[in-house]
C-alpha cells in the first residue's frame, strides 16, 4: 500500500510540473526566416518569432508559460501581403495553431509601390487563422521605420548601392531628407491602418511602437545592409513582445 501511494504521489506531482503544449504558426517575409544574417540565405534558427538561437516568442512561450511549442515557418521570401493567404494554405488542414505571428509589408513597398492595401490583406489573414481556431493569439507587427536606416548607415557607399537595386522607393541615394520623410509619412499612414484592423479583434496584439521605433546601425544585417542582424532580431522580438 505505502509503494501505491508514493507512485500515485509521484504521478501527481509530474502532472502538476508537466508542461502543456501550443501550437505556433509564422506567417511574413524573409524577416522571419532570418535573411541574410550571417551570409547570403537563410537563418531560421535566428528569426524573431520561432528561432531558438535567441529569444524568440518562441523561447518566450516556452519560458514564460511553462509550454512546448510545436511550430510552423510558413513565411516566404520576397513574399508580398497578397501571399499570406497562400502561406496559410501551406500549413495544410489538420495543423489548427494556438498562437500566430505576422510580419509582412516591406516588399509591398520596395516591389509594388504605396497602392497596396496591407491593412486589408492582414485583416484576411487574421479572419482565415480565426477560421482555424476562433480562440487563437495573434501578433501583428507594425512595419518597421525603414526609411531610418538612411540614419543610421547611410554614409556607407555599399549600403546606398544595394538600397538603389533592392528598395530605391523608400531608400535611394538620390532621394532627399524631405522625400524620404514623405515616404515615411504614407508607412506611419499604413500602419495606423493596420492597428484599426487590430483593434477589431480581441484576439489580436499589434505594438505600434516598433513601427516609430528608429533601426540603429548594429541591429542591421553587415550581408545586404537591409534586412535585420542578430541584434535587429532580438530587437524586433522584445518589441513586439511587450
Amino acid at each position: 500500500m505505502k509503494n501505491i501511494l508514493i507512485a500515485l504521489a509521484f504521478l501527481c506531482a509530474s502532472s502538476v510540473v508537466k508542461a502543456e503544449s501550443l501550437k505556433m504558426v509564422v506567417i511574413g517575409n524573409s524577416v522571419s526566416q532570418g535573411t541574410n544574417i550571417f551570409g547570403i540565405g537563410i537563418w531560421p534558427d535566428w528569426n524573431w518569432s520561432s528561432g531558438r538561437k535567441i529569444d524568440s516568442h518562441l523561447m518566450k512561450l516556452e519560458r514564460e508559460r511553462n509550454m512546448t511549442v510545436e511550430f510552423r515557418n510558413v513565411s516566404i521570401v520576397g513574399a508580398t501581403s497578397c501571399l499570406m493567404e497562400k502561406e496559410i494554405y501551406l500549413l495544410g488542414k489538420n495543423f489548427k495553431p494556438d498562437y500566430a505571428t505576422i510580419e509582412i509589408g516591406t516588399n509591398d513597398f520596395c516591389l509594388i509601390g504605396f497602392n497596396t492595401d496591407i491593412a486589408g490583406h492582414i485583416k484576411n489573414t487574421v479572419d482565415n487563422l480565426l477560421d482555424k481556431n476562433e480562440q487563437m493569439e495573434i501578433v501583428v507587427s507594425p512595419i518597421p521605420k525603414v526609411t531610418s536606416m538612411y540614419d543610421a548607415i547611410g554614409s556607407k557607399s555599399k549600403c546606398r548601392l544595394l538600397w538603389d537595386i533592392m528598395c530605391p522607393r523608400l531608400l535611394a541615394s538620390w532621394m532627399t531628407t524631405e522625400e524620404r520623410n514623405q515616404v515615411q509619412k504614407k508607412i506611419d499612414k499604413i500602419n495606423d491602418e493596420i492597428l484599426r484592423v487590430a483593434n477589431q479583434y480581441p484576439q489580436v496584439k499589434f505594438n505600434r511602437d516598433l513601427g516609430h521605433r528608429p533601426i540603429r546601425a548594429n541591429e542591421v544585417s553587415e550581408v545586404d545592409c537591409f534586412h535585420p542582424s542578430v541584434l535587429g532580431q532580438q530587437a524586433y522580438s522584445d518589441t513586439t513582445w511587450n
